[in-house]
Formats: C-alpha cells, sequence, structure tokens
C-alpha cells in the first residue's frame, strides 16, 4: 500500500525531472505488478473489521478449539463445547482471582470491557449459571466473528 505509493510518487518525480532510465521502468513495472498481486490475491483474513484483519483458527489437539487472531497476534481462545477449558495463563489467572473471591457456581454480574473472543463471558455463564455480563466492545466487526 504506502510502499507502492512513496516509490510510484519516486519514479514520477525521477520523470518529471527527466532522469527517467530504464531501471525506472522495471521498477515501476514491479510496483504495478505487485500492487495487482496484492489486489487479486487471497487475503489472510476471514474478515476485515473496522480495526483488524481477524481470523478464526482451528485447534489442532482439541477439535472444537477455536483461536482468535487480530493483526496475526492471538487475542483470545475459546473451546466451543468446553468453556470452562482456558488456554491462556493470564485468563486462568483472572479466573482464580474471581473463584477465589466469590463463593462457587454463585452468579455474578460483571462488565466485560473489550469482548475478543469472548472467553471470559463464556466461563462465567458456564461456571456460574444465571450470571449476567454486559460486554463493551468498540469492534462490531469482533461481535459478529464471535457469534
Amino acid at each position: 500500500g504506502l510502499g507502492a505509493l512513496l516509490v510510484l510518487g519516486a519514479l514520477l518525480t525521477g520523470w518529471r525531472a527527466r532522469r527517467w532510465r530504464r531501471a525506472s521502468a522495471v521498477a515501476l513495472a514491479t510496483v504495478v505488478a505487485g500492487t495487482l498481486a496484492t489486489a487479486f490475491a487471497p487475503g489472510g483474513c476471514d474478515a476485515e473489521t473496522r480495526y483488524h484483519c481477524a481470523r478464526i483458527v482451528a485447534d489442532p489437539d482439541r477439535a472444537t478449539g477455536r483461536t482468535l487472531v487480530l493483526d496475526g497476534l492471538r487475542h483470545s481462545y475459546v473451546d466451543v463445547e468446553d468453556p470452562t477449558y482456558l488456554r491462556f495463563g493470564y485468563v486462568r489467572a483472572i479466573a482464580a482471582v474471581v473463584d477465589t473471591t466469590f463463593p462457587a457456581g454463585e452468579p455474578l454480574a460483571a462488565h466485560h470491557i473489550g469482548g475478543g473472543g469472548l472467553t471470559f463471558p463464556r466461563y462465567l455463564a458456564a461456571a456460574r449459571p444465571g450470571t449476567r455480563s454486559l460486554v463493551s466492545e468498540i469492534d462490531g466487526g469482533v461481535v459478529r466473528i464471535d457469534r
């Protein structure tokens, strides 16, 4: 994107300054070919949200496990059949704090800032039936993927 525009701008500036050479023509052809290849090649995203390139990656070790990848980074993991399975250490730590602070199985009212893969709201719903979770997620595209 931006790199191609910068190279194209430099080539056009060189051409206007009458320094056009064969190397410039080859570079221009390369930029055009690269731009066309990028435009028509399959993307690495399941969805382009307003903020992220989002992918859902199946877990080869757990048939029902899924990882939400945003811009190439793993953001959350959900086992759709067993929401009490928590893959990431930080989520297990949050669960440990909640589970030692409140009586086991007691429903909670929780407000989650950012939804990601909705790992923790799903965990609370399974581990503490009757829990009410409110999720505030700025990226509607991520919410659509979660459904």
